[in-house]
This record gives structure tokens, sequence and C-alpha cells, in this order.
């Protein structure tokens, strides 16, 4: 039988009192990945730890405000192999106390709601991609709709008109069959616009004559995010992408910063903390906000810890409005050099 810990969510102290354990759930974790039956709560719940004789083993220290905070995990006296797994997760995760900083990526807009009505009332942007693909289908344009083909904007865009086409990449230019004079395209709002420039360019090769909306019309929301997102990931020692259960967010990224998938607390591992000073905290589209709050907690279990949120934000100016606002009456000079 595997052996049997209780991880404490709180334990008084001889001297500082009571003690939090937000970093519980984290130990819970770690200890059934290592084949131990682990379970969470206080040790009142448990009464055989004291019937047979239980060890409760502790480590914890003063945040800045003067709370207790620590890790406790206690242990049947009767299973030796309970004992020394309750003895080693409280050395191993009271080795990575450290002061840290969580640098959070501000979550995205909230507007995918509200383009799924289907009125679009609440989104600006969407209506605009609407009426420009009504337009354009009204001239007897063939309507290239670019964005991903399960995304509820584009689906929507594609409800509008019988003469139009969801495209999501550029390699599916290519098997397009279009009228060379009567193409147009919409970039579908929620897409992000440097993978739609690609699949403009494809199309412009193949389409010279096609005709485009009005790039002041363009949702930057999703390219903010995955700016958003690379600056917080690039920024930090390591980062935890925080995604929904059965829905792997895609963690692949090229730079120096250890990237780890999670949809749970109890996945986090000590040993990505272990010399992490900075720690990315990115809530995916389909996570749960709560799963962002208990990841704050557990993270705040294991040190001092500050937090600070960092967003990238793209505002569209139009060109006349900005120009009349840079306009100088004073003529450039240019500064004479002496040869």
């Amino acid at each position: 039988m595997a052996a049997e810990e209780l991880i404490v969510t709180s334990f008084v102290h001889p001297r500082r009192g009571h003690v939090h354990c937000p970093a519980g759930p984290a130990v819970t974790g770690h200890l059934r990945r290592l084949g131990h039956q682990a379970r969470l709560g206080s040790s009142a719940m448990r009464p055989q730890l004291h019937q047979d004789g239980g060890t409760l083993f502790t480590a914890s220290y003063l945040d800045r405000s003067g709370m207790a905070v620590g890790i406790g995990v206690a242990a049947n006296n009767t299973d030796d192999v309970a004992l020394q797994a309750a003895a080693d997760a409280v050395a191993t995760w009271s080795a990575i106390w450290r002061t840290r900083r969580v640098l959070m990526a501000t979550p995205r807009c909230s507007c995918a709601s509200a383009m799924a009505d289907s009125r679009h009332s609440h989104c600006p942007l969407m209506a605009w991609a609407t009426s420009e693909t009504a337009r354009f289908a009204e001239r007897g344009d063939q309507v290239v709709i670019i964005g991903k083909h399960d995304d509820t904007p584009a689906q929507a865009l594609l409800a509008r008109t019988r003469e139009a086409i969801i495209v999501e990449s550029p390699s599916e230019v290519a098997s397009l069959h279009l009228d060379p004079e009567r193409v147009a395209y919409i970039i579908s709002p929620g897409t992000i616009v440097e993978m739609a420039a690609r699949v403009i360019a494809a199309l412009r090769a193949r389409y010279p004559a096609i005709r485009g909306m009005h790039p002041d019309g363009l949702c930057y929301a999703a390219s903010d995010w995955a700016a958003t997102a690379l600056t917080v990931i690039s920024a930090c020692d390591v980062a935890l992408v925080l995604t929904s259960p059965g829905n792997a967010a895609n963690a692949s990224y090229s730079g120096r910063t250890p990237v780890h998938v999670i949809d749970s607390v109890d996945h986090i591992e000590p040993n990505w903390l272990a010399n992490a000073e900075s720690v990315g905290l990115i809530l995916s589209a389909s996570a749960p906000v709560s799963l962002q709050r208990e990841t704050v907690t557990a993270l705040s279990g294991l040190g001092p810890l500050s937090l600070a949120q960092r967003k990238v934000s793209t505002e569209v100016s139009k060109v006349d409005m900005w120009l009349s606002t840079h306009t100088t009456n004073s003529p450039l000079v240019h500064p004479i050099v002496t040869l």
C-alpha cells in the first residue's frame, strides 16, 4: 500500500501562533506524483493520526506583515515510508523559499463573448467587419474571410453571405478557385494581424486585383495578447501557462525561459521554482479565471511575493487626425556641418 501523508492547510506554531500554508495544494500534487496517497486538509480531519500517534513536520517564516506562513505535512508514526516522505516534502519545498515577483500578463479583453452575440452590438470592429463583408458581397465580390475556421467571429461573418470562404493559412490559398476580378478579403476580429498579413501576401500574389478592408478596422486584441504573453515570458526566469483540463495550451517558445503548461496548482513542481526570482503567469483563453488566483495564492506560500501586471496595447489613429495634431509651423532646421 502506498504511504499516506496529510498536507495541512494551517497549523499552530508554539511561538508564531497560527501558520497559514497557501502552498499546500502544490505540495499535495507533488507527493501524489511520487506515488503517495497525499491528502490536503487539517489534522482534525484525520483523527487516526492522533489515535495511532502521528508526527507533523513543519517549516515556517514571517512575511513582511508579520503573518506566519509555512508548510506542514503529517504522517502516521507506524508508517516509516510516510514519515520519511513527509520530512522530505517539507525540506524540499522550504528549500525553494525566496523573495519572488510574479509578472502577470494582463488578461485579454472580454470582447469574444460580445462577438458571440448575433447582433454584435457590443463590438464596433465586428460591426465594421460585418458591414464590409456585406458591402463586398453586394457588389458581387467573393469574400475571403481570414481567420480560424472554428472561431465564432469568422463563422458569424461567413453566415452573412453565401459568397464567402474562410482561409486560415497561406497554404490554403493555393486551393482557391475564385474570379480574379471579383475577390475581396476581410480579416476576422480576434485574428492575429501578423498571421493574417502572411495570408494577404499569398492572396495578392495569386489575385493581384484583390480588394481589402481598410486597416483602420483591424482588431489588434489577439496581436496584443500574443505580444503581451511573449514579453512576459521573455522577461522571467520561468513561465507558467494556465489552461483548462483536457485543453493543453501551446507552449512552444524558442527563448531561454522554461515554459510549463498546467491546468491545476497541484501540477507545480518545486524544481521549476528553485532558482526563479521571477515567474511569468499567462492565462490562456480556455483557463478558468479562478486558476489564476489559485496559482498566485500557492506562490505566495513559497516566500515573500510581489505581483506586477504587464500589457502590450495597440492604438489606431486616423491619419488626418494624427497629422493635424503633429503639425508644426516651424520649418525643419538642419545643422550646418563645416568640414
